[in-house]
């Protein structure tokens, strides 16, 4: 696993990569159906898979008093 902070330094062998984009706040089984249809795209494109989530979380950005969702 790579960790890519920013999109300006994504490495050249990850680039063209298939993404599951989302508010990943824990791997649940929603979660996982969403990355494991990335995962068969980029299988099948035969890609990288990347995962893209949100830092900090967009609960926290847009409402940083609130308390954490549970």
């Amino acid at each position: 696993m790579q960790v890519v902070r920013h999109h300006t330094r994504v490495p050249e062998e990850l680039r063209g990569a298939v993404v599951a984009l989302g508010n990943f706040d824990g791997v649940h089984r929603g979660h996982q159906a969403v990355i494991g249809q990335a995962a068969a795209l980029a299988d099948e494109m035969s890609v990288p898979l990347g995962v893209i989530v949100f830092e900090p979380y967009p609960r926290e950005y847009f409402n940083p008093g609130a308390p954490p969702s549970g």
